[in-house]
């Protein structure tokens, strides 16, 4: 869960630090997470066609890849009583 963010937020031009402050990781963790993504595109079709229809149909800021966005900070914590 936390590397599909990882990747979205990355494509959508938020910063390492920012989604490591938002995730509760070290932005060393956040890189090397984009890096395995990355690697497990390359190695399977399913995935590079799953991305192309999504940007196609401008899916999860895929087709405006590149763009800066200001970082909203999202409470992931699954815990009842979690504060949003």
């Amino acid at each position: 869960m936390k590397e599909a963010v990882i990747v979205l937020g990355r494509r959508s031009g938020i910063l390492n630090k920012e989604l490591a402050a938002a995730l509760g990781m070290d932005p060393s963790a956040v890189t090397k997470r984009m890096e395995a993504a990355r690697l497990r595109r390359e190695e399977n079709v399913g995935l590079r066609k799953l991305e192309a229809a999504l940007a196609a149909n401008g899916v999860a800021g895929i087709k405006g890849h590149g763009e800066k966005v200001k970082c909203q900070y999202v409470n992931l914590d699954p815990s009842p009583g979690a504060a949003l």
